[in-house]
């Protein structure tokens, strides 16, 4: 790649798609600031296609990334939020249909570590 700009926007989104893949989240709010730079600086220069074509796969499979892990967070959420709710008791339909709240009996089991 002879374009500098094209040089540089590729390693950030080499190096988010790296953060992204280790869920290494705390990372990517460093490199939006500079991705964003870079792609102002691109909108000011001159890159052929084929320079473009890079970026534009670069950015595709980041997007992809994206998508995944915020679908994956999603799931552990909901995950977390259905154990707790068994945690907290059972939700049963009583006599007359409506939903009643089953309280979990308290365990005589010590746990130890």
């Amino acid at each position: 790649m002879r374009n500098p700009v094209i040089k540089r926007l590729i390693q950030i989104l080499k190096a988010e798609k790296s953060a992204l893949r280790r869920a290494n989240f705390d990372v990517l709010g460093s490199l939006e600031k500079a991705k964003s730079e870079l792609f102002k600086e691109l909108a000011e220069c001159t890159p052929d296609a084929k320079e473009l074509r890079a970026v534009q796969l670069a950015v595709a499979e980041n997007q992809t990334l994206f998508s995944a892990a915020i679908a994956g967070i999603g799931a552990a959420r909901a995950r977390i939020e259905a154990l707790q709710n068994v945690r907290a008791g059972l939700n049963v339909y009583d006599k007359s249909g409506a939903i009643a709240k089953m309280a979990n009996p308290k365990s005589e089991f010590e746990k130890k570590a």
